[in-house]
């Protein structure tokens, strides 16, 4: 019975943690599409900078997320 309630607690962690990820995600690549194209000419506005950023940084925040708050 411990097998099963720490199972589904750690199951519905870490789905509650990839949902605020692709959120996070969704609220950056918005962000950056609204963005003057004249920003992308900074070597630090790079695409391949900020798809690095995107994947590093978003998955840091779940695995934070979901470590924090599982039991």
């Amino acid at each position: 019975m411990v097998f099963i309630g720490t199972f589904g607690g750690k199951l519905c962690s870490g789905i509650l943690g990839e949902n605020v990820t692709l959120k996070i995600r969704q609220v950056l690549y918005l962000s950056i599409l609204k963005k003057n194209i004249g920003w992308f000419d900074h070597k630090d506005n790079g695409p391949s900078v900020l798809t690095s950023a995107m994947a590093s940084e978003t998955a840091i925040i779940n695995g934070a997320s979901s470590d924090s708050i599982g039991p």
